[in-house]
């Protein structure tokens, strides 16, 4: 059953359901990394069409520029990034259960830091020309 009747004021129920204080600063972050991420994706579309005809050896040597790598590692890391707080907006505002929340939230942290990891691993590997 439930209570139709409230003496509560609406301030009195919503305190305790968090705070707007902190809204802005994800909001302006999510912004500026989709400023960033347009940037570089587009110079990684010029790059894609650009070595798209390019033998094999002059593809992998021309990705071992260490700015062509810089490029890509902040191409990788903004998306993973940007994706994370689009992601967290999305756990946050549909999992009702505070339990679920947490862990969804955990494991997309764990899954962005996994990747990140793996992709620069991938792209020092390339750059470097060894077999790690």
């Amino acid at each position: 059953m439930t209570k139709v009747f409230s003496l509560k004021t609406p301030l009195a129920r919503a305190k305790g359901l968090g705070s707007s204080k902190n809204g802005s600063g994800h909001w302006i972050a999510q912004r500026v990394s989709a400023i960033a991420l347009a940037c570089l994706g587009s110079w990684l579309v010029w790059v894609l069409l650009k070595i798209g005809g390019y033998p094999l050896v002059d593809t992998v040597s021309w990705f071992r520029s260490p700015l062509v790598l810089l490029a890509m590692s902040l191409t990788v890391l903004t998306g993973l990034y940007h994706g994370y707080l689009g992601l967290q907006i999305v756990i946050e505002d549909y999992v009702s259960h505070h339990g679920w929340r947490i862990g969804f939230l955990v494991f997309i942290k764990f899954l962005n830091v996994i990747s990140g990891g793996l992709a620069l691993l991938a792209l020092l590997k390339l750059g470097l020309g060894s077999s790690i």
